[in-house]
């Protein structure tokens, strides 16, 4: 595996290392410690969730594949009235399918 000269949305850059960790070629305790420290996907990442609606991430958890999010857009696309904010580690039902391109405009904070 090798680093090129282009760039990679963080949740596919941390998923590297995570398995270059695995495969020895990184220290995978030091790895894990970062990944941990970071999280999978960053704050304010806009990602894709399982139900198809859009959030933000707005904390991490102790599981970095499962941060805390702010569900901004319905799985049809229309704005929510209220965002939800969801623990995604605690609800088994939710799972982030994908990170997506930067959404611009600001929810309620976030």
């Amino acid at each position: 595996m090798c680093i090129r000269d282009r760039a990679y949305p963080a949740s596919r850059a941390i998923m590297m290392l995570m398995k270059m960790g695995s495969m020895g070629l990184l220290d995978a305790t030091l790895v894990k410690i970062f990944v941990r420290e970071l999280s999978l996907y960053p704050i304010g990442a806009t990602v894709e969730l399982s139900t198809g609606e859009t959030a933000r991430v707005i904390a991490s958890s102790r599981e970095p594949q499962s941060p805390w999010v702010g569900a901004i857009l319905s799985a049809s696309g229309t704005r929510l009235v209220s965002p939800r904010i969801l623990n995604l580690s605690s609800f088994q039902a939710f799972s982030i399918r994908r990170e997506t391109a930067p959404y611009p405009e600001v929810f309620a904070g976030f």
